[in-house]
């Protein structure tokens, strides 16, 4: 008889589902950090689990730096809402479904 499968975290849930090029309509970011290094730590972990993290560099308003952990490119809010929840679920952080916009100048 076959062996019950074990759950286990399925990264490709969240993996990039671009198509022709053209960004994403909807990404997962997981995180946002004034600190480089504390991005790099949670991307990195994410990374070793499987999952295809990056982080990204923006600057707010008031000229404040963000480091930015995001996974993932999704064509529909529903594609995207069902990737954060499997996210939330398996690795335990926090996830929100945003809409990417180009990298502000450094």
């Amino acid at each position: 008889p076959a062996a019950a499968a074990t759950p286990e975290a399925t990264p490709v849930t969240v993996a990039a589902q671009q198509v022709s090029g053209a960004p994403p309509d909807f990404v997962l970011q997981l995180g946002a950090f004034a600190l480089e290094p504390n991005a790099r730590k949670l991307a990195d972990h994410l990374n070793q689990r499987g999952y295809d993290a990056m982080v990204l560099h923006r600057r707010d308003h008031d000229g404040r730096n963000w480091f930015v952990v995001r996974a993932g490119g999704y064509g529909t809010a529903e594609e995207a809402a069902a990737a954060a929840r499997h996210l939330r679920e398996a690795e335990q952080v926090p996830v929100m479904v945003v809409h990417p916009r180009p990298p502000s100048p450094v």
